[in-house]
């Protein structure tokens, strides 16, 4: 009987550790995709705070088109997609090119549907600080972020609103899982594996890490990544091996043994 209360409680410290370690690796991805967001938001701010971008709003010119509007010039920030919008909401000038693609294309039908007066992306007040999040698309994974459009000192009037978005593609999330040797994917916040019951309530905060063993040889992190308006856009899942409970179970039955 000591023996067996031995294991029992063997097993569970390697649980708890194998939990915490799982947490860890689940908040370095999560904290990856934030840097991400961080930065895109930066560029945001840098391109809508500018007498060039001030100008543009008002004038469209050709210049501005010719020297911004490219797809080299956008890459060098990592923004697949921009779009520019009056004091009333409505889309006035907007660019979208795919890296790999030779030309521009149209915003795709997904995305715009988040690029209405009513989106969350252009519902901050013009004289604040813009806001910036994921988006969870048919097309895919975004990371979008929104400025007021302001002169080069950041101030006004507000001109309207400028939002740069950057697709979130495959092989950057297998760049992921190759810098963090791990398994990440990004889910719906409904995803029915996770509910099955259809109920999204064991959804984790935005800063806290959800853990949650698959089988007998994996374990998951689940963190939830905001959306622009705050609320919970899209579900970060880690997947990790089960190493440490093997060890644990090994170490368990050398207890037992004795």
């Amino acid at each position: 009987a000591l023996s067996l209360v031995t294991h029992t409680l063997v097993m569970r410290g390697f649980d708890r550790l194998e939990e915490d370690h799982c947490r860890q690796d689940t908040e370095r991805a999560g904290s990856m995709l934030e840097e991400q967001l961080r930065s895109l938001s930066a560029t945001a701010r840098d391109w809508a705070t500018w007498d060039d971008t001030y100008r543009f709003v008002l004038d469209r010119n050709e210049d501005y088109v010719k020297a911004n509007l490219n797809s080299q010039a956008l890459a060098v920030v990592s923004c697949d997609a921009i779009a520019f919008f009056d004091n009333s909401g409505q889309m006035t000038a907007a660019r979208n090119f795919e890296p790999g693609a030779p030309e521009e294309r149209d915003v795709p039908p997904a995305l715009k549907k988040h690029l209405k007066v009513s989106s969350s992306l252009l519902r901050t007040p013009l004289s604040g600080i813009g806001t910036s999040g994921l988006l969870m698309t048919e097309e895919g994974v975004f990371l979008a972020a929104s400025r007021p459009v302001l002169n080069s000192l950041g101030e006004g009037p507000a001109r309207g609103m400028m939002v740069m978005i950057n697709h979130l593609h495959p092989d950057e999330l297998k760049r992921l899982d190759q810098l963090l040797n791990l398994s990440v994917r990004i889910l719906p916040v409904d995803d029915k594996s996770l509910h099955p019951d259809g109920q999204a309530a064991a959804l984790p905060a935005t800063e806290s890490v959800r853990v949650k063993v698959l089988q007998a040889g994996t374990i998951a992190g689940y963190k939830a990544l905001r959306a622009p308006q705050g609320s919970p856009g899209a579900l970060l899942e880690v997947r990790v091996p089960r190493t440490i409970h093997g060890e644990g179970r090994r170490t368990a039955w050398l207890f037992l043994a004795v």
